[in-house]
């Protein structure tokens, strides 16, 4: 095959490929739950209580789940929210009030739920670093718009209570307003303990239930793409990164699950078009296919591993996407196809970076 023949071979495919990733329309709503261990994509969280889960599944049926049965909640229209609690999670308090402030701006006036378990989080933050004023500036505009109790069952008592005498004297008129306008009685009761803050200067004990303590909203968060690219393992089917995105699509494919994995990077890819979902619907589709021997899953799984190199030429997954598509090519019967795909990953794959995939490449060119 003539080199001039390769390249407009692989030019072929990669203009199939963009011809096909044109027609992903715009952002949409694609929420996921994990229930049970398995990712249910495709869901639309409806809201929550700060107990229950209420979500419709991908069939259309309205669900409601204690948030103790729940492992997972992800919320791809709200990336911010998840960015913060990460960063909370690593005890970068710091570095998350930028996120959660974004969250609860977006949330606000959209899903008061969401905006509600925000300032919870929020309103925490700032309690623990010691910034009663914005603590109960946070916990009181998010009492003011009457959210389930449950949401507002941790007031900031301990930085409230040691803010000077004269900015306590100051919060007691406007937290009188949101006790006196609150009908909840459960919300009423953490809104005394608050105003004993205010008005003693002295944190009191809040009521223990050790039997029943609140389930918090579990979240699958996305973890931010390393500086130096996916690394891979050595012994896999279908090769995959190490530090997967944390996402439905990778927890079911390390669940052995590729056709489901498939139907949850979809979900994604609805949501934002990212060079990571693309390569996991590919890895998902190329392994279903050889579960099968399906000719049009083979020939889907190339595609999208295409679309990677196409639509993200820099991106650390092009080059094995491009190993990948060739894989699926061979099992189509292609080999000249593949073998121009291959060579066009030779300059994308750095031994250092992803050593296997180098390997593998020369394993299929039969080169040193």
């Amino acid at each position: 095959m003539t080199p001039t023949l390769r390249k407009q071979t692989a030019v072929r495919f990669a203009a199939l490929a963009l011809a096909v990733a044109a027609a992903f329309v715009g952002p949409a709503r694609a929420d996921a739950v994990r229930v049970n261990g398995i990712w249910q994509p495709g869901c639309r969280v409806v809201g929550s209580d700060g107990v229950v889960l209420r979500y419709v599944d991908p069939q259309g049926r309205d669900r409601r789940r204690p948030l103790t049965e729940v492992q997972g909640v992800r919320l791809d229209a709200y990336p911010d929210y998840h960015d913060g609690v990460d960063l909370v999670q690593q005890g970068q308090d710091l570095l998350a009030l930028r996120p959660l402030k974004a969250a609860l701006a977006a949330a606000q006036g959209r899903e008061e739920w969401l905006a509600a378990d925000v300032a919870e989080r929020l309103a925490a933050l700032h309690d623990r670093a010691g910034d009663g004023a914005a603590a109960a500036s946070v916990y009181l505009s998010s009492a003011a718009r009457n959210p389930a109790a449950a949401f507002l069952d941790t007031p900031p008592l301990t930085s409230v209570a040691a803010l000077p005498e004269a900015l306590r004297t100051a919060l007691r008129p406007r937290l009188a307003r949101v006790l006196r306008d609150t009908s909840d009685p459960a919300a009423a009761v953490s809104l005394e303990l608050l105003e004993q803050s205010v008005v003693t200067g002295n944190a009191p004990e809040t009521p223990a239930d050790a039997d029943a303590p609140r389930q918090r909203l579990p979240l699958a968060i996305a973890v931010p793409r390393t500086p130096d690219g996916p690394a891979y393992p050595a012994d896999a089917a279908v090769l995959l990164p190490q530090r997967l995105p944390r996402s439905p699509a990778a927890d079911l494919l390390m669940a052995g699950e590729p056709d489901a994995a498939a139907a949850a990077a979809d979900a994604a890819l609805v949501a934002r078009l990212s060079d990571e979902a693309l390569f996991l619907r590919g890895v998902a589709r190329l392994q279903s296919a050889q579960r099968s021997s399906s000719v049009a899953g083979h020939k889907d799984a190339a595609l999208d591993f295409l679309r990677v190199v196409t639509l993200f030429p820099k991106s650390a997954y092009a080059g094995p996407a491009l190993v990948e598509a060739a894989r699926a090519l061979l099992a189509l019967r292609e080999p000249e196809a593949a073998a121009a795909l291959l060579e066009e990953a030779r300059p994308r794959l750095n031994p250092q970076d992803a050593p296997r995939y180098h390997s593998l490449r020369n394993r299929m060119t039969a080169e040193p």
